[in-house]
């Protein structure tokens, strides 16, 4: 959760609707590695009406989508991962004021330099194609414009040594309003996976993400109106999932919350560093269905405000019908230690008086934890447990702090195992 980008501002023009009489701008990358395409490079054959139909139905019934379907290779895309197709992607994407989907054969795209999609209502879509920049440093993806999509690829890094905070690291980065990241399979990055920064109505779903250096998927910088649904995250650099609210940027300009997020029925683990799900400052969050696994040195839900990282506090929480397992039952890698916290884990530092609070937990389910169950530490308020099922492992509880100076938690319907009797209350 340490990864903290510096200062950006997103281009976004804020719709939430397509709008096909937006004209396109989009800003052109330089080719970094000049090259010619070998004679049979370009030849692909493909159907556009399907290539559209499959679109369509990977997206929620009424997303529209726009009819044109153009081919990279006519660009000038070679896909033979020894040239710089970068400049040919950016030509591709400002083909027309009505947006169009971008399509990429088979293939290895290389590019020189970011791409930045800043053109609305542009959908990126492959079928086994793989993105692979030339330069770890310069790398990421960035749909900043709305209604954009990036369908159907795999993301790969040459080698890379050390961890970045730059934006220009983050394999995709979504700004703008209404952008879709669907389908992709990331293996590695110098920062995080997939990060949304600013973006609203945003949706990041049934990816596949490893191997980061920072967090798989992280929102921060105000993020708000998201689904992050359907993902496998493991082995990343920090934590699996996390929604993080910084009070500001590294120049000190303050920063908007990060709000109403839905993260669902995502399947999360194994992990060496980090937490499983965090909320590190946010409001109207919900954390849902997910399976959380193997997570060796820290919380497998961790709802928080970090002194460390100045946060905001956390209200207005939601986690229910989740299953932690396994979580610190594993050895820290080499040079690191275990963090000690609970499956479950509300952390509150109190800075400048900024506190959890308002958070509910409802039917999930810890089985084999090294540390505890649940535990609350810091200033809490309002925090409910109804209904937690405890199988195997330390089977402890624990409140402590003070955050309000009434009802900082109440518990109900806590059990040792299907068939025990109920704890009475948060403390038996």
């Amino acid at each position: 959760m340490s990864w903290k980008p510096a200062s950006f501002v997103f281009v976004s023009f804020f719709l939430v609707c397509f709008s096909f009489s937006t004209s396109i701008a989009v800003e052109v990358a330089p080719f970094a590695i000049p090259g010619t395409c070998p004679a049979d490079a370009r030849v692909s054959r493909y159907d556009p009406v399907e290539i559209r139909n499959q679109v369509i139905r990977l997206l929620p019934p009424g997303i529209p989508v726009p009819s044109a379907v153009v081919n990279i290779a006519s660009y000038g895309a070679c896909g033979t991962g020894k040239h710089d197709d970068g400049n040919a992607i950016t030509r591709a994407a400002g083909t027309g004021p009505e947006g169009a989907i971008i399509y990429f054969p088979p293939g290895t795209y290389r590019h020189g330099r970011m791409l930045r999609i800043a053109a609305p209502n542009i959908i990126l879509f492959s079928e086994k194609a793989v993105l692979q920049p030339f330069n770890p440093e310069d790398s990421s993806i960035r749909l900043d414009g709305d209604n954009d999509m990036m369908i159907g690829f795999r993301l790969t890094m040459p080698p890379y040594a050390g961890r970045s905070s730059k934006y220009s690291t983050v394999r995709i980065l979504i700004g703008g309003t209404g952008n879709y990241v669907l389908n992709n399979k990331i293996d590695g990055s110098r920062s995080a996976g997939i990060a949304s920064a600013g973006a609203q109505h945003f949706t990041i779903s049934g990816n596949i993400v490893s191997g980061t250096s920072a967090d798989g998927i992280h929102m921060t910088h105000g993020s708000r109106y998201g689904l992050v649904s359907r993902n496998i995250v493991s082995n990343t650099g920090d934590d699996l999932i996390a929604v993080v609210s910084y009070r500001s940027d590294n120049d000190a300009k303050p920063l908007p919350i990060s709000s109403d997020i839905l993260i669902a029925n995502n399947v999360v683990g194994p992990n060496s560093w980090g937490r499983g799900i965090s909320v590190a400052g946010g409001e109207r969050i919900t954390i849902e269905n997910n399976l959380i696994k193997d997570n060796a040195t820290a919380a497998g839900i961790l709802i928080a405000q970090e002194r460390a990282y100045h946060t905001y506090g956390a209200s207005d929480i939601t986690v229910t019908g989740n299953t932690v397992v396994n979580n610190q039952q594993f050895d820290a890698p080499p040079g690191k230690s275990q963090a000690g916290h609970s499956a479950l884990q509300i952390a509150a530092d109190r800075e400048e008086n900024l506190t959890v609070s308002d958070v509910r937990f409802i039917n999930n389910r810890v089985i084999n934890a090294r540390y505890g169950a649940f535990s609350i530490r810091g200033a809490a308020c309002h925090i409910a447990v109804d209904g937690l099922e405890i199988d195997g492992g330390s089977k402890k509880i624990t409140v402590s702090g003070s955050g309000c100076s009434v009802n900082i938690v109440t518990c109900k319907g806590i059990r040792t195992g299907k068939d025990s009797a109920p704890y009475k209350g948060c403390m038996d």
